[in-house]
């Protein structure tokens, strides 16, 4: 009641109370003919209303059995409330029909204190006491204020939404009494839809008159699903994830729930003095019921795409090559993948709608020539992977020997020998033994590279008239290697990062004329010889520059 209502001082109920206590001699049980009905003096005030046109607090006095500290709740909200004052046991048929008696049996088996709705003892009593209010306000029962009949004249104060929510959910308990109990999903038949990695949808779970909550059994479903959303409550959204795999299929959710505590027997007490309250207090019966259900779940067809797998290796040797890059572009030239080769020279591209596309190597490796080719391939067959192998040609050295005299003329049949070393110079084998051409040049090519050989060139005849060059004209791994900033210009460098390689050496040698000497004896020959030691001398330091700078005069 109001607590506007509230005739009688704190002090005068406690004295009250205090007086009965003492004169009971003799225990009563909960449901004695005869007992007494308390007040708090202190009403719950979680709530509001809009009686005279403006808020004010809805108060909510608990009432409670004084011989038993039993719940109970006032039928007459326009009436005084009891401070402790005798009750009598009547039939609450006298006053109700029905409709209202079986409603309030629904309210009080989902009410406090059968349960509490996950809120503090106080709190659920409130919202107990106010679900009855409103449902009697709303059958027109006249003591019973006529605000109270719409449920939108009354509002939480803040913080105590959900504790107004589960109120309005108890009156609705009231409004819809039955019995029945049962386990519904929405929907029944559910056909989920594919995402991006596996079939998804939702489904929700109301329970009704199953205050035990319920179970799943999902035995049915294959490994790799993942069913969310399960609290085991009425209100469940259950999310469901089947991997892609399990395309075409039925599968069967079952479900149970239990309800403990469904039956209130009611008591009805009149007050011995005019002008109080009735009120109601209840017992349980405990039984336990049950019900159960299911929904089947289907997988579509799944979607149309495929993959592409890329396979790099050497052309030679077979060896996979890792860090090889990629473009994929659909029909219309659009990129739709682009990545690179894995430790085990394998690039896969990520999901394709099935159709026709090309790919091409757009960066390679140190040490492999770029495979530029624009391969072309189709995606036919829904989930295939179409596998393609790729080569690249390891990158090859060439050392190039320029022949000429003193005075720049190219020499002809010049011999020289490359020879090879794939222990670091211990042993040295001879592969090739050529001759300078008409433009007194001559190349050593198609030089394996990139696996640590050593070469090494010598100039082994010359022609009538020229001095043999001694000593090697080359000798050293392929390619040679610098640092990127010591690159110059016109050769043919491959560089990665800080780091600048180079395949093709040249080399220009120069030979020096014999001079003819006199014969022994004669007045030159001391002077002829002086000069050859002289030559000698100069072939030598020329050939000891030409190592470092690569030309050999």
């Amino acid at each position: 009641m109001p607590i506007a209502k509230m005739k009688w001082s704190r002090r005068l109920a406690v004295a009250l109370c205090t007086m009965l206590l003492l004169c009971t001699a003799l225990p009563v049980t909960a449901f004695a003919d005869d007992v007494h009905i308390a007040t708090a003096w202190q009403p719950f005030m979680y709530f509001e209303c809009n009686e005279p046109g403006y808020w004010i607090d809805l108060g909510t006095p608990p009432h409670s059995v004084v011989e038993t500290g039993q719940a109970a709740y006032c039928l007459q909200m326009d009436l005084d409330s009891p401070y402790g004052d005798g009750y009598n046991a009547t039939d609450g048929s006298q006053y109700y029909t029905p409709k209202i008696m079986n409603g309030l049996k629904a309210i009080l088996e989902h009410g406090y204190p059968a349960s509490s709705g996950g809120f503090t003892d106080n709190q659920a009593q409130c919202a107990t006491a106010n679900a009855i209010r409103f449902f009697l306000a709303e059958n027109g029962i006249q003591e019973m204020p006529a605000f109270l009949r719409d449920t939108n004249n009354s509002r939480p104060k803040p913080g105590y939404e959900a504790l107004f929510n589960w109120c309005l959910q108890l009156l609705e308990y009231g409004r819809h009494p039955g019995t029945d109990r049962s386990i519904t999903f929405s929907p029944a038949d559910l056909t989920l839809e594919f995402t991006e990695t596996a079939f998804e949808g939702d489904a929700t779970v109301t329970l009704t008159n199953l205050n035990g909550g319920y179970t799943l059994d999902t035995s049915e479903f294959p490994a790799g699903t993942n069913i969310t959303g399960y609290t085991g409550q009425s209100g469940d959204t259950l999310h469901f994830s089947i991997p892609e795999a399990f395309e075409v299929s039925d599968f069967t959710l079952s479900a149970s729930g239990s309800n403990s505590s469904n039956q209130a027997v009611l008591f009805f007490y009149a007050p011995s003095k005019v002008g109080q309250q009735r009120v109601v207090t209840f017992q349980y019966d405990m039984t336990s019921d049950s019900a159960s259900a299911s929904m089947t779940v289907h997988t579509p067809e799944g979607p149309n795409y495929g993959f592409i797998s890329i396979h790099k290796e050497d052309r030679e040797t077979g060896a996979a090559l890792p860090g090889v890059r990629f473009r994929v572009c659909d029909a219309a030239g659009t990129v739709v993948a682009e990545g690179c080769t894995d430790e085990t020279g394998v690039f896969t591209t990520g999901k394709l709608d099935l159709g026709d596309y090309t790919f091409q190597e757009v960066a390679t490796v140190q040490g492999y020539l770029l495979n530029d080719i624009v391969y072309p391939i189709s995606l036919t067959n829904r989930r295939e992977t179409v596998t393609i192998t790729a080569a690249n040609d390891p990158r090859k050295g060439t050392i190039r020997i320029f022949k000429q005299d003193a005075s720049g003329t190219a020499l002809v049949n010049v011999t020289f020998v490359l020879e090879a070393s794939k222990d670091g110079g211990a042993i040295w084998e001879a592969i090739s033994t050529k001759q300078t051409g008409a433009d007194g040049s001559l190349a050593f090519t198609d030089l394996p590279a990139n696996d640590g050989t050593l070469y090494r060139i010598t100039e082994t005849a010359t022609v009538p008239g020229k001095m043999l060059v001694g000593g090697t004209i080359y000798q050293g791994p392929l390619p040679m290697v610098f640092s990127a900033d010591q690159a110059t210009d016109g050769k043919d460098y491959e560089v990665y990062g800080d780091t600048a390689y180079l395949y093709e050496l040249s080399y220009t040698v120069c030979d020096s004329s014999i001079p003819e000497l006199p014969f022994p004896g004669s007045n030159g020959f001391l002077s002829i010889f002086a000069a050859s030691m002289l030559l000698a001398c100069l072939g030598a330091f020329f050939m000891l520059k030409s190592k470092k700078t690569g030309v050999i005069q």
